[in-house]
């Protein structure tokens, strides 16, 4: 069995963090913490279940993408908070067709991921700590905090809260509580299931490697995602010129070949006219597709927008927002810029496109965002940095 790492925040994203380690062998808590941790790549992090809403509910929907759009309004009477500032996260179907929903706070989210990066800890995934818990009833003893499955609902409470909220919570089992942690059992008034003195992070660790680690947190926004490692397109500008220049040198000795060889065919001539068109859509038709072509390999040398690969970028950038679908997209070489039309999924979309694109070396003028539809449809202008 490969060795696998884990970490736990005991309280706010600020505060202590306690790191497990898991193998063949059992799991072994490290005392020294973050500092103990060589490998820092694929940890698993539990964060606090006081954070975490879990709701189980039918959702009509036929993907992930989907299923997390309808999650929000199927439990938007539930929140506390305004759904707009909740992250939502989905479960597959469970046996009887439900899912599992996650939510907690955007900020407290992201808090997290920057604390996480802060150490240089990379997550393989986030999951809240009641979310390892087994199927039966059961009540375990961290040490902060307390978590517990009854009747198939998860949750966590405050070690610190009321006995009289424990037992309320334990009271509603429709059969025998499993209670891990003598403290426990004796705030709660039943009997004793198990004990142990070791940290809450080795105790979860050994539930998640007996139990699997549920569903993770990390999706929509906040999946995890492979970077666009792209260079900067400035050190481009020179091949890319020339290759604008080949591609026009190509249309011209095309066109030129076509009207020379087939000058007494009307129709040919047309089918040349249609094929500039086709490459240069901002001019439309004109009556001499070959004297047009020349002029624009006479000024093309200074083209510095590459549309093969500024497409490539276009495409990699609308994978990063979720949601996001291409709905057209137009090249004016002319012009040196790709002009689209994007749907989104919400209002600011756009603003998260654009600045993706200018990660990638690109220079993103967004133009009017309208509703189209059940989607929100808004213009984009790429064009290279300055």
């Amino acid at each position: 069995m490969a060795r696998r790492s884990y970490l736990r925040f005991l309280s706010d994203p600020d505060g202590i963090i306690e790191v497990a380690v898991a193998d063949g062998q059992g799991v072994e808590t490290l005392s020294g913490g973050l500092a103990d941790l060589k490998n820092r790549d694929g940890v698993v992090v539990f964060v606090p279940a006081t954070d975490i809403g879990w709701h189980s509910v039918s959702l009509p929907a036929r993907n992930e993408r989907e299923a997390r759009r309808a999650a929000v309004f199927a439990i938007e009477d539930d929140l506390a908070s305004n759904a707009d500032a909740i992250h939502v996260s989905v479960s597959e179907k469970t046996d009887d067709g439900s899912r599992i929903v996650l939510t907690c706070e955007e900020t407290t989210m992201q808090a997290w991921l920057d604390r996480l990066q802060a150490e240089g800890v990379s997550p393989f995934k986030i999951v809240p700590e009641h979310a390892v818990l087994p199927a039966e009833n059961c009540a375990i003893d961290l040490g902060n905090r307390v978590v517990s499955r009854i009747n198939g609902q998860a949750m966590g409470l405050d070690h610190d809260g009321p006995d009289d909220l424990l037992r309320a919570v334990l009271a509603t089992a429709q059969s025998t509580v499993e209670i891990h942690g003598a403290e426990l059992a004796r705030r709660a008034g039943m009997p004793l299931t198990s004990n142990s003195d070791t940290a809450g992070v080795a105790q979860l660790a050994s539930l998640a490697e007996a139990n699997g680690l549920g569903h993770d947190l990390r999706q929509g926004k906040f999946a995890n995602r492979k970077n666009l490692d792209l260079p900067d397109i400035k050190t481009w500008q020179r091949p890319l010129a020339l290759a604008a220049t080949a591609a026009l040198v190509w249309l011209g000795i095309t066109a030129w070949e076509t009207a020379s060889l087939n000058q007494s065919s009307n129709a040919l001539r047309a089918q040349a006219s249609g094929i500039y068109a086709a490459a240069f859509a901002e001019e439309g038709a004109v009556p001499n597709p070959a004297s047009r072509t020349q002029a624009k390999l006479a000024q093309g040398a200074g083209t510095s927008l590459d549309f093969e690969r500024t497409a490539a970028i276009l495409f990699q950038t609308l994978e990063e927002v979720d949601g996001a679908r291409l709905r057209s997209m137009r090249f004016d070489g002319a012009a040196a810029e790709l002009r689209a039309s994007v749907d989104y999924a919400s209002y600011g979309d756009d603003l998260r496109l654009a600045e993706f694109l200018g990660k990638s070396g690109l220079n993103a003028v967004l133009g009017d965002t309208r509703a189209s539809g059940t989607a929100i449809t808004g213009d984009v202008t790429v064009k290279a940095a300055p």
